[in-house]
């Protein structure tokens, strides 16, 4: 049975099913630090398996919190545990991330980095082109978040070196159509609360409706990050918005969404989309 390490810079909920699929056919060491305070990610409980190790890294910012961030001990970690092959989160401002890079051409290690490539670029500059090119030749295969992903490393990679691996979550507890009435009042947001989310617009949005008589528009919000300080506050003025915080009990937030007709997120959505159509 190969041996795999599966390197992210923090757990998040929709990753833990992934695991737990990877463990069913390898040795899997899993690497990664506590998530930041207010950061959205929470602190999730970790399951037991016979094939998974847990291993916990302190990340250090050297520099300051936009580049040269390094996750302590992964070098001496991976030259104990000699992985046949690290799947590693792709994001080259950690110079973790590039030294694990050049350590698997060194130790002749297949590195499998995962990310977004350019596709959050809408005109990448030249230095951003080579930089991915470097990441690539680097790399035994770049895996993709999505196709769109792929499509925008086609220009500087071989096809051959871009897999496709579908970002998602997977939701125990969907809500089928007929548990809803479709007369709902509720609008429904979950996700980060971060820059760009547009929550505040949302509130500002729902706000504007009501003064137009629509008074029974009530807001559902699930979520924690940054801009958590700012919907409590808003929760606080407004009765008609409910602000439940982070959740991860699926049956929790079934029994939220059950309330809402509407799932409305207004900013950069990621799986949001997909959990929204789960509910």
């Amino acid at each position: 049975m190969k041996k795999v390490c599966f390197i992210y810079p923090h757990i998040t909920s929709y990753i833990l099913p992934l695991l737990r699929g990877m463990a069913e056919g390898c040795k899997l060491d899993v690497v990664y630090s506590p998530a930041p305070i207010k950061a959205g990610f929470g602190e999730h409980k970790l399951f037991n398996h016979p094939n998974i190790t847990w291993t916990k890294l302190r990340t250090i910012f050297p520099f300051g919190k936009y580049f040269g961030m390094y996750q302590m001990g992964i070098i001496i970690h991976i030259l104990k545990f000699r992985p046949d092959i690290i799947v590693i989160f792709s994001n080259p401002r950690y110079l973790s991330f590039w030294f694990i890079l050049f350590l698997g051409k060194i130790l002749k290690i297949e590195v499998y980095p995962r990310g977004h490539g350019l596709v959050k670029k809408k005109k990448p500059s030249k230095l951003i082109k080579l930089v991915y090119r470097i990441i690539i030749g680097l790399s035994t295969k770049y895996l993709c978040y999505t196709v769109s992903v792929k499509d925008s490393l086609s220009n500087i990679a071989k096809e051959e070196l871009l897999l496709v691996d579908n970002n998602t979550l997977y939701n125990s507890l969907p809500v089928i159509p007929k548990e809803k009435t479709g007369c709902e009042s509720g609008i429904f947001f979950i996700g980060r609360l971060r820059e760009r989310c547009g929550v505040e617009e949302l509130i500002n949005a729902i706000s504007i409706l009501r003064l137009q008589r629509r008074n029974n528009i009530e807001l559902h919000i699930i979520g924690d990050g940054p801009l958590s300080d700012i919907v409590v506050s808003k929760t606080l003025e407004n009765q008609w918005i409910h602000y439940y915080g982070q959740i991860f009990d699926n049956s929790k937030i079934n029994e939220i969404s059950k309330m809402c007709r509407i799932g409305c997120y207004p900013g950069d959505m990621g799986l949001s989309a997909v959990h929204m159509f789960s509910l």
